[in-house]
């Protein structure tokens, strides 16, 4: 086989691991890692991926796949690893997804890849269903339910979106509602951000 061809195989070879990943990851992301570090753990899928793909050929396919010929021509083969990688990624997917739903449901269990404590208070605001109370750079406050909210660990700041949302003013050790924000809510990055305090409401959300 020709050294450029070596080289074909083993990147298609390759791919499989590094595709799976990035469907899981796509939802739930990690901090950027340095690519010796992509490339071992995508090696180490592609290796799965591929040991499982070939037994299945073996065990009931009767090497249909033609997973014994490792080569350009066996485009079966693949083409499966392939499917096999979209499939495992989605499943793993799935799993975070129903691993997530579950962390809302009990506080033994935490949703998929939190890595900051951005993303763990966020998912625990989500989870316990907390009124959030942000005082601003321009000494505005706002309180709310924080509907939606970005999480990318590479980004030093996030955005959120505050629904149901009122303009208060801290006035003799109380808060005094000055207005309701009509529409979707509030759109604010952390970038404008002093500091957010959490608090049960008294209603829940809707």
């Amino acid at each position: 086989m020709p050294v450029v061809e070596n080289i074909i195989v083993a990147v298609l070879y390759l791919i499989p691991g590094f595709l799976a990943r990035e469907i899981y990851h796509s939802r739930y992301p990690l901090k950027a890692r340095g690519d010796l570090i992509i490339t071992l753990w995508s090696i180490l899928y592609s290796v799965i991926i591929y040991a499982i793909v070939r037994f299945l050929d073996f065990k009931f396919f009767n090497n249909y796949l033609e997973s014994s010929d490792v080569s350009l021509s066996s485009y079966k083969f693949i083409f499966s690893l392939f499917g096999a990688a979209i499939f495992f990624g989605l499943a793993a997917l799935g799993y975070g997804s129903f691993r997530y739903w579950i962390s809302t449901k009990s506080e033994f269990i935490t949703p998929p890849n939190v890595q900051s404590a951005w993303g763990d208070t966020m998912a625990r605001v989500s989870k316990q269903e907390l009124w959030s109370i942000v005082f601003l750079h321009d000494e505005s406050i706002y309180a709310g339910w924080i509907k939606k909210y970005t999480y990318d660990p590479d980004s030093e700041y996030q955005d959120f979106l505050l629904q149901r949302a009122i303009r208060v003013q801290f006035k003799g050790n109380k808060f005094i509602k000055l207005y309701e924000v009509q529409g979707i809510g509030v759109h604010i990055n952390t970038k404008e951000v002093r500091r957010i305090e959490f608090v049960r409401g008294s209603t829940k959300r809707k």
